[in-house]
């Protein structure tokens, strides 16, 4: 099974991924070291997948920018919360 980020890191993540030409090139060339820099605890990184810490070339920053923003919504905190709306009476 593989982990997955805790939603402040993916956020983070996100962020900076968007907006930080530097740690761009550091996720780049080294995606578990970004990782722990943006606060994923070692045990979830030790449960990715392994293509997720492989290098590889980045999205432009507009993708993760339009995600980060998808990510702040309420919507997306609503529908993530897994609360599942019932219809009474049935």
């Amino acid at each position: 099974m593989s982990a997955s980020l805790p939603q402040e890191a993916g956020l983070s993540l996100l962020k900076r991924l968007a907006s930080d030409d530097a740690f761009r090139a550091r996720f780049e060339k080294n995606p578990q070291a970004a990782l722990e820099e943006v606060g994923v605890p070692q045990g979830v990184i030790a449960e990715l997948k392994s293509a997720c810490l492989a290098p590889r070339a980045l999205a432009d920053k507009g993708v993760f920018e339009a995600l980060a923003g998808d990510v702040a919504t309420a919507q997306y905190r609503e529908a993530m919360s897994m609360f599942v709306p019932t219809i009474k009476g049935f």
